[in-house]
């Protein structure tokens, strides 16, 4: 199995990317082993980037929750709005795995474990692992190493091409087990890459208002338990190796900035109340752990009574989240995820009433996906699909890239015996979760239905044709 891997390793290095719709271009030789000026462009990078998201969806790697999706995105822009700019556009993203860890990819994709969330004890401390991050895409770390070692693109290709060859053994194995893992063991930076990422990020904490010795404080938990587990130390810790000096000069650097202590924002105890939920794979369990913690408490804090409402949605126990929502005051009930937890626990009881409130909700939030999709959803329980593929094609509009949003339209096609649109919208969806197979499946029924007006008959075949090149691209380079 080996020496397909690095046969795959050697074809896809010479694909680095098609045309912009379709994520690769026109082959390239691989760059020989030399200086900075043989790393890759940020073009390739960016479609290298966009390659593994796809073929982590393929593989349900992904936490697809907006809600933290958005939250991730919205700590990474604070973060970078205190650096100068790169010109880089960079993608935060959740990762379905429970182990601590978080990686940089090229092209500005950083992923973030859901464990890693889970781990940390602060809002610092999670900034601290992003702000690292971040610091070694935007001081090139990627292409410095790449420049060193050639097998670092190639490795990282081989996995994203396998998967979208459908080879089992190595890609959907490789991919859905630990891509996160694999991906930054590539990508291991040298020590000096590691203390520049520290210097940087602990710049960036500072300015962004983050207390400074988060990255130490996190950085030193995480060495006490690789003491105590030994082999099965956190994987971060493997990849972001961390001495006892590491830590003091991160202390050390830390010290140079003044910082006024003060708690983890709402939105960081929310988001980390709704991973435990998310993430528990017994939710009758979960709901018994954070009512237990909540009875024990004298003062149970928003993110613990999120938590609660949370589990009790999950567990159909509508009676206790009401009472749970009865509980909260007027100004917690106004955070945008109370708010929405709220509302689907309403969609149960009195749902033409839920209507209402996320018609009103989407007017103080009218560009938030999470608000967007909850709703089209609940228009679809209420038997709405007219209202809802209104409401999904004017947010497909402005950003086609979202999968969630086309699997729900192709239900709402189908809701209105537009079979066609249901099919090319399921198209849409496969192909961007790397199902490339599958989105020409799609489209070839959607051609089949019939009574297509001359706009998509043209649309569905265009997109057919772009599917079908790049497939038949990716077969040429294996049977090379």
């Amino acid at each position: 199995m080996f020496h397909h891997f690095l046969k795959a390793c050697l074809l896809v290095s010479m694909l680095l990317a098609i045309t912009p719709s379709v994520c690769m271009a026109q082959t390239t030789d691989l760059p020989d082993i030399g200086g900075i000026a043989n790393a890759p462009s940020p073009e390739d990078e960016h479609r290298m980037g966009q390659a593994v998201m796809r073929n982590l969806r393929r593989a349900g790697a992904l936490v697809d929750d907006l809600q933290l999706t958005d939250y991730i995105n919205d700590l990474g822009y604070r973060l970078l709005a205190t650096h100068e700019q790169t010109g880089l556009e960079f993608h935060f993203f959740l990762v379905n795995d429970k182990v601590i860890n978080a990686f940089a990819l090229p092209g500005g994709y950083i992923g973030i474990n859901y464990g890693l969330i889970l781990a940390s004890q602060s809002e610092d401390e999670l900034a601290a692992v992003v702000a690292h991050e971040i610091a070694h895409i935007t001081q090139k770390h990627f292409s410095r190493s790449y420049a060193h070692q050639s097998s670092q693109i190639p490795v990282i290709a081989a996995i994203i091409a396998a998967a979208m060859l459908g080879n089992a053994q190595v890609g959907q194995a490789a991919i859905a087990g630990s891509v996160a893992l694999q991906a930054q063991q590539q990508l291991s930076f040298s020590r000096s890459n590691e203390r520049e990422a520290d210097r940087i990020g602990i710049g960036m904490l500072a300015k962004a208002g983050f207390d400074p010795h988060g990255m130490a404080a996190f950085f030193g938990r995480l060495e006490e338990q690789s003491r105590l587990y030994g082999p099965q130390a956190p994987e971060f810790l493997r990849t972001h190796p961390v001495t006892v000096n590491r830590i003091t000069d991160a202390n050390n650097r830390a010290s140079q900035f003044q910082y006024k202590p003060k708690a983890s924002s709402i939105e960081y105890l929310l988001m980390r109340s709704r991973l435990q939920v998310l993430s528990a794979d017994q939710p009758a369990e979960i709901l018994r752990t954070l009512t237990e913690q909540r009875d024990s408490t004298p003062k149970p804090g928003l993110g613990l009574e999120y938590g609660c409402l949370l589990a009790e949605i999950e567990n159909k126990d509508y009676v206790a989240a009401d009472k749970t929502i009865g509980s909260l005051t007027t100004s917690e009930k106004d955070h945008l995820p109370v708010r929405l937890a709220i509302l689907q626990a309403e969609l149960h009881r009195q749902p033409r009433l839920a209507i209402k409130h996320y018609q009103d909700l989407l007017q103080f939030y009218p560009n938030d996906a999470a608000v967007i999709h909850d709703y089209a959803e609940a228009l679809l329980t209420l038997n709405k699909p007219a209202e809802a593929q209104n409401l999904l094609n004017e947010v497909l509009k402005k950003n086609p890239e979202q999968p969630l949003f086309f699997r729900l339209l192709a239900k709402t096609e189908s809701r209105l015996s537009n079979q066609a649109a249901s099919h090319q919208a399921m198209a849409e969806f496969y192909y961007q979760t790397g199902q490339v197979t599958q989105a020409i499946q799609q489209l070839e029924l959607a051609l089949k239905a019939g009574n297509l007006d001359f706009y998509r008959l043209s649309q569905i075949e265009a997109r057919q044709s772009e599917f079908k090149d790049e497939l038949q691209q990716l077969k040429n380079s294996k049977d090379n």
